[in-house]
C-alpha cells in the first residue's frame, strides 16, 4: 500500500495535533445540518436508524460513528455540512444499540460485524449509483473490514477511514481498566440481574456464539477482530461478573 504524502498544512497556533484535538471541543462550531429520520427494517426483524442530510445530490456519503457514537455527533454533522458544499448528500446511521430506541433483538454491533453496513449500503444503493464510505474510529475499523472481506457493492466507489484502531486487542483492554469509559458503558448494558455485569474482554469471544452454533475456530477467529464495542453481559454469554470477579480477573483488590 502507498504511502500518500499529506497535503495538510494547520496554522501555525494549531500546529500541535493534540491541540488540534481539543480545540474544536471548547470552540462551538454553527453546524446548520439538518437531518431527517428514516427506520430501515432488517431481515432478522430487527432495524437500523439512519439520518438523511440531502442536498439534491446525485452521489451519496454513508458516514459510520465510533464506539458508543451516533449518528447525530459533532463529527458527523461536521462531515455531513463539508460533504454539502461539496454537493454530496450524507446519510449517517445508527449502530445497533446506539439510537435514541434500544433495538429488538439481544445483538449489538463490533468491529467485525459488517452485515450491518452491508444492509445499508444496498438500502442506499435503490437510490443512488455512486456512493462513498466515511467511518470514524471504529466505524473506519468497520468501513475497512467491509472493503477487506469481499468485492464491495458496485455502487461503492471509494471510502476514507479516519482514526482507525490500529491493535483491537489493546484497545479492548481499555475499557476494563479505566473506570470513566466502563461507568458509561454500563447503563447500555443488558441487565445480568443480580450477578452483575461482565468485564468488556470478558464477554467479547461469548457473543453470539450460542445463537449461531459457531465452531471453534469461528469463534477464535472473531475473538481477534472483535473490539470493546462487544462488551454486554450476562443472559447473553451465560457467564456474568461481580464486582468482585471483575476486579480479580483485572487485577484489582
Amino acid at each position: 500500500m502507498p504511502i500518500v504524502a499529506s497535503r495538510f498544512h494547520p496554522p501555525a497556533f494549531l500546529h500541535n495535533g493534540h491541540v488540534q484535538t481539543i480545540l474544536p471541543m471548547l470552540l462551538l462550531r454553527r453546524l446548520s445540518i439538518v437531518f431527517e429520520r428514516e427506520r430501515l427494517e432488517l431481515e432478522d426483524g430487527d432495524f437500523l436508524d439512519l439520518d438523511w442530510a440531502r442536498v439534491g445530490g446525485d452521489k451519496l456519503a454513508i458516514l459510520s460513528h465510533g464506539l458508543e457514537g451516533r449518528s447525530d455527533d459533532g463529527y458527523n454533522r461536521g462531515m455531513a455540512t463539508a460533504l454539502h458544499a461539496a454537493g454530496w448528500d450524507a446519510l449517517a446511521w445508527n449502530f445497533r444499540g446506539c439510537g435514541k430506541e434500544m433495538n429488538r433483538l439481544p445483538r449489538f454491533y463490533h468491529s467485525g460485524e459488517t452485515g450491518d453496513l452491508g444492509a445499508v449500503i444496498r438500502f442506499a444503493a435503490t437510490k443512488y449509483s455512486r456512493i462513498a464510505l466515511v467511518g470514524f474510529s471504529l466505524g473506519g475499523n468497520l468501513t475497512l473490514k467491509y472493503l477487506g472481506e469481499a468485492s464491495p457493492h458496485a455502487s461503492v466507489i471509494g471510502a476514507v477511514a479516519i482514526s482507525a484502531p490500529i491493535d483491537l486487542a489493546a484497545s479492548a483492554r481499555v475499557p476494563d481498566n479505566r473506570r470513566g469509559l466502563f461507568r458509561k458503558i454500563r447503563p447500555i448494558a443488558v441487565p445480568s440481574g443480580p450477578g452483575g455485569v461482565a468485564a468488556a474482554s470478558a464477554i467479547a469471544p461469548f457473543l453470539d456464539q450460542h445463537r449461531a452454533g459457531m465452531s471453534c475456530r469461528e469463534r477464535n477467529r472473531r475473538r481477534r477482530t472483535r473490539s470493546i464495542a462487544g462488551q454486554f453481559c450476562g443472559p447473553v454469554c451465560g457467564r456474568p461478573l461481580d464486582k468482585r470477579s471483575w476486579n480479580r480477573k483485572n487485577g484489582r483488590r
